[in-house]
Formats: structure tokens, sequence, C-alpha cells
């Protein structure tokens, strides 16, 4: 399979965060189930094919990725699915079974409104819980892209969509959103052609993206400092959880913006899995998020490829740019840190994006770490 979709090297060098609303896609993650293989001696030439290929050629290798995905995906929880499932999971799945139902049971229940975003597998619209007028996100994903696990019930296999159980196992039950890290999916329907997701909208909120393209293209130091050591907790409490979200990224984060100190919450479990035990050889997150070992080895593991992105993530923030534009920087560049960074901050930042995973602090060690205390 080709090397993910990247824009020309000079593209981000040349544009910052604030900048770049034209590359903006959220939620749409390569989706690749196999390593890229780009020698050396063919990168130059590789680059200049990827910026020159069509729209219809991305959506194409999108296309394959996601049928790859959903074979390696369901043989994977189908050998570890039993594992992971706890009793109280157990029972709010019995009561939660996907079933098919008219398009007017959901819309008796929920007013949607206008479109929020489009994703890699399906599009989101804001709207609100007509009993109560509960502000909402509403998932709509076609059901040939929707990837599906065996999960055993009342002593029978059924098929369960992945998406759905992971955010039931890390946003609790429907009654407790606005409690966990992970917004809370509050309702889900299988209609003919389409599942749909019902999740907790904080409100007021924006993503992080525009928080950062608001606050000027980049965050202070103190202000990324308030937000990462948020994140790393909110990936220790799903990691507790047994569950690996796999695509941190500027859309996918959430902020609240209603109190006095922001407030990150996580979205998008699409690219979602259980944590697996020792290295894996799928990775379906963003391009730009994808960490080196990926590339020189095919394989990685989910703790450290958390952190990888959390440095990628903090990167952006404070200097408007990714710290890679390529496979290559990648895999052979350093990340160039801003000298006006506290030494603590360019220690935590070379550390997350250490080429070694090896060499990479592990979450609980982050949140010890002398920046963020």
């Amino acid at each position: 399979m080709p090397p993910p979709h990247r824009g020309c090297e000079s593209v981000l060098q040349t544009k910052s965060l604030s900048a770049l609303t034209s590359r903006r896609d959220p939620g749409r993650a390569v989706r690749h189930s196999e390593p890229s293989k780009l020698p050396v001696q063919e990168a130059g030439a590789e680059r200049k094919r990827r910026s020159k290929r069509k729209a219809s050629r991305k959506c194409s290798q999108e296309e394959e990725g996601a049928k790859k995905k959903r074979s390696g995906e369901a043989q994977h929880n189908q050998r570890c699915i039993g594992t992971h499932l706890t009793r109280d999971l157990e029972n709010l799945l019995q009561t939660k079974t996907s079933k098919t139902c008219s398009k007017a049971e959901f819309k008796a229940k929920y007013e949607e409104l206008g479109h929020l975003g489009e994703g890699g597998f399906g599009a989101v619209y804001h709207g609100y819980r007509k009993e109560d007028f509960l502000p909402v996100a509403i998932k709509h994903i076609a059901l040939d892209q929707v990837i599906c696990t065996p999960v055993c019930l009342n002593g029978q296999i059924v098929q369960f969509p992945l998406e759905v159980l992971l955010l039931y196992k890390v946003g609790g039950e429907p009654g407790s959103h606005g409690q966990n890290a992970a917004v809370t999916l509050l309702d889900h329907y299988e209609l003919d052609q389409e599942l749909i997701l019902v999740m907790e909208r904080p409100a007021p909120c924006m993503d992080l993206f525009d928080y950062v393209k608001e606050s000027g293209g980049s965050l202070q130091e103190h202000e990324a400092k308030i937000l990462l050591r948020q994140l790393v907790e909110a990936m220790l409490e799903i990691h507790g959880k047994g569950v690996s979200h796999g695509d941190i990224k500027f859309e996918n984060l959430l902020v609240e913006t209603g109190s006095r100190a922001p407030r990150l919450r996580l979205i998008d479990f699409g690219c979602g899995s259980f944590l697996e035990e020792g290295l894996c050889t799928r990775f379906f997150g963003t391009a730009d998020y994808t960490p080196p070992e990926w590339y020189a080895r095919g394989c990685h593991s989910a703790a450290t490829t958390t952190v990888w992105q959390l440095g990628v993530l903090l990167y952006g923030a404070l200097t408007g740019y990714f710290p890679f534009s390529s496979t290559m920087g990648t895999l052979f560049k350093r990340p160039v840190i801003k000298g006006e960074l506290s030494q603590y901050c360019q220690n935590f930042l070379r550390s997350c994006l250490a080429k070694n995973p090896k060499s990479r602090p592990t979450l609980a060690s982050l949140l010890l770490h002398p920046w963020l205390r």
C-alpha cells in the first residue's frame, strides 16, 4: 500500500497552524494496516508523486485502508474481546444492544440541527435532546464503514459496533455525561443504511484546532501546560480502562470554554481499539502523527505511540507548525525547538519525540515531569 498522503515539505515549513485552515480535515485519518516502505534514495521522487495525487485517488486509498482495517480489527478483537468486558459493561450492553429502528424513533427523541464537521467515515451534526434540551453531537456512519466486533451477551455471540463499545467503556453510562475525560455516548441507532451515535456536546466549546487558531496560531507555554497535563491525565484514564484512542490530534480534542480554566474532552474513537500487550502490527491514525517506528519496522505499541502523538500535538500548539513534514523527517530529522521555551518544556518535547520508542517516557512518568508539576 502506498505511504500515507502528506503535503510537500515546503508547505508545512511555510504555513503556520493558523494558516492551515484549508488543510484541516476533522476526524479524517489515514487508515493503513501495512507499513510504508520508502527507500531513502526514492524519497524525493516519492514526495513529488504524492503531492500530485488527485482527490479521487486519496478517497480510493482511504476506502482500501478501511477494508483492511475492518478485516484486521475484527479478527484481533475476536481474540481479545472476552478479556475486556467487565460485569458493569456487559449489563450496560444488554440494555443498549443495537437494533434496527425507524428514523422516526430517532427524530422523536432528538432534534438534529446544523452540520459540525465531516470525518473520514461519517458526518457530525449538532442538536439537542427534546425532553431536556441537552446539547448533543450526532454522528452518522454508513453501515458498510462500521467496524463490528463479536461480544458474548446472554450466552450468545452478537456483532457489536466497536466504536460504540469503546465509547461506552470510556465515557461511562449515559447518565454520567460531563464526568469523564471522554464524551459520553447517550444513544446509538442502527438504521437500514447507517449507524447513528448520539453523544454529549459540551457547551460552550470548540475543538483544539479552533482554540489555538483564536489564540493567534499558537499558545503561550503556561496555557499549553494546563492543557497537556489534562491530556496526559485523560490518556491515563482511558488506558486504565483498557482502551487506546489511537488518533490524538487537534481536531479530536474539545476545549470547554464556559469556566475560568479550559477543560479538555476526548472525542472520536473511530480509530480506537482495545489495548494490546506487546507490539501492534496495525496503525489507523493520522499521517502527521505517525510514529517513526511504524515507518521503520511496521509495528508500534499503543503506549509509546500515544506519547509520540502528545509530543506532536504539544509542538504544534506551541509553535504553530508540525515538527515533521515528511516520512523522512519523521524518521531522521530532529525537531527544531524554540530557544525561548523553558528548559523543562524543551526536555519534555524532546523526550516525547524521541525516535527510539524505548527512550520515550511512560504516561505516568510524564505526569511527574518537572514541566507539568
